[in-house]
């Protein structure tokens, strides 16, 4: 063989050996306004009173009311202005961001992030929705409202049509 033939294969074969090594993957870093990830829940029973909270929730929801949360088949979404659409979008736990003040933070989504990440949407025009989850997947999920006015708000939840809303509680209650 040529001595540069076997230079360039010697080349070719040390860049095989380096671009196949096992380099660390880079993981993607959580971000406290990620979509997709649920810090903490407000739980609300089923006339939509406040019954305590794990976490440190990561929502916006001072003009619509959820409830019951956490639910097991229907949930109630009431604002003082008409709802226009529902996104719900999976998520998962996240124990980060325990001391973030989401409230002073200024997070926003846009419809177009919320159309990519959802498993349910729904349009609608009316002050109370009630909305049925039954045959969705176990699991932590992220509710979005459009209001009328333009404001979105979110409320964070986990559903489990097999399990009562004490049993989900509970349950909720050891994973935290």
């Amino acid at each position: 063989m040529d001595g540069r033939l076997i230079f360039l294969m010697g080349i070719l074969f040390s860049f095989f050996i380096v671009g196949c090594g096992d380099d660390p993957v880079e993981e993607e870093t959580l971000q406290s306004d990620d979509l997709c990830i649920v810090t903490g829940i407000r739980f609300v029973d089923e006339q939509g009173a406040p019954i305590g909270s794990i976490g440190n929730p990561n929502e916006r929801n001072d003009q619509v009311f959820f409830y019951p949360i956490p639910g097991n088949g229907n949930l109630f979404i009431q604002a003082q202005t008409n709802i226009e659409k529902v996104w719900l979008i999976p998520a998962e736990k996240s124990v980060e961001f325990q001391d973030v003040s989401f409230a002073s933070m200024n997070i926003s989504y846009t419809e177009s992030e919320l159309n990519d990440k959802q498993v349910s949407v729904t349009e609608v025009s009316a002050e109370l929705v009630a909305f049925n989850f039954e045959d969705f997947a176990p699991g932590y999920y992220r509710i979005f409202v459009k209001l009328s006015n333009g404001t979105l708000q979110w409320k964070n939840t986990y559903l489990d049509s097999s399990q009562s809303g004490n049993e989900i509680y509970e349950f909720l209650l050891g994973e935290w």
